[in-house]
């Protein structure tokens, strides 16, 4: 079945280095995964497991030491600034815990700016920025400005705005750790549709009531992978026993 799936992240004995003064400090040690299009993963481990740095290299914010990381087929090492730049606006969605919305443009504006970047007509960005706003259900918000908006709205807009360009992947980088537990769940509700719909979606996180809301998870710790656990086989499991 994996042969006919589209890979769309590739990580091949992902090593990452940093020096830190004169202490040289190994933040992942030999990562190797796939994830196939339509799929949702979770990365989950505490601080210093090694998730914050495979973001950064997943969202092309910094590249391995050594090891291949192919996006969508494309070698990201092999790739200059300006191409970097450009696969982060038209291949990665960003969804952030701080939402990162700009304050002075409002909810359509701050939906549409991926569009404006991407050099899209006007009228086409602000077409799918409208379709986008429905789709996460801000249809009575479009004109209001970010102050207007709860904190759950204003994550809805960061989702709308991650979705604007339609790209290869959602990369969510905590994305319900602002939010309480009811607004919390209303966004995961989300997500769990966008999967539906066949996004792939890419969520960073360190709460395991978060993590078990996707279909697989990736768990890290000391930089390495500590495990990759099929959730919908354990869902399916347990629903079997029950009955």
């Amino acid at each position: 079945m994996e042969a006919n799936r589209k890979v769309i992240i590739e990580v091949q004995d992902v090593v990452k280095q940093y020096l830190m003064g004169l202490n040289e400090v190994l933040a992942l040690r030999g990562v190797s995964f796939k994830v196939y299009q339509g799929e949702y993963v979770s990365i989950m481990g505490s601080s210093g497991s090694g998730k914050s740095t495979l973001m950064n290299i997943l969202g092309c914010l910094d590249k391995p030491s050594t090891g291949t990381y192919k996006l969508d087929g494309i070698d990201i090492a092999q790739l200059t600034e300006d191409q970097l730049a450009g696969i982060r606006n038209l291949k990665i969605g960003f969804i952030f815990q701080s939402y990162n919305l700009l304050p002075t443009l409002n909810v359509l504006e701050n939906i549409a700016l991926p569009g404006m970047y991407a050099d899209l007509p006007r009228e086409q960005r602000f077409e799918r920025a409208l379709e986008m706003g429905h789709k996460v259900g801000l249809d009575k918000r479009m004109d209001h400005m970010p102050y207007q908006l709860s904190g759950g709205q204003m994550q809805r807009v960061a989702i709308a705005r991650a979705l604007t360009l339609k790209p290869a992947i959602l990369l969510a980088d905590e994305p319900t750790g602002n939010l309480d537990s009811k607004t919390q769940e209303e966004i995961l509700d989300l997500f769990d549709q966008l999967y539906r719909d066949g996004s792939t979606i890419l969520m960073v996180t360190h709460e395991l009531d978060v993590a078990e809301r996707s279909r697989r998870m990736l768990s890290f710790h000391d930089g390495k992978q500590s495990s990759d656990i099929d959730l919908m086989f354990f869902k399916k499991q347990i629903e079997a026993m029950e009955t």
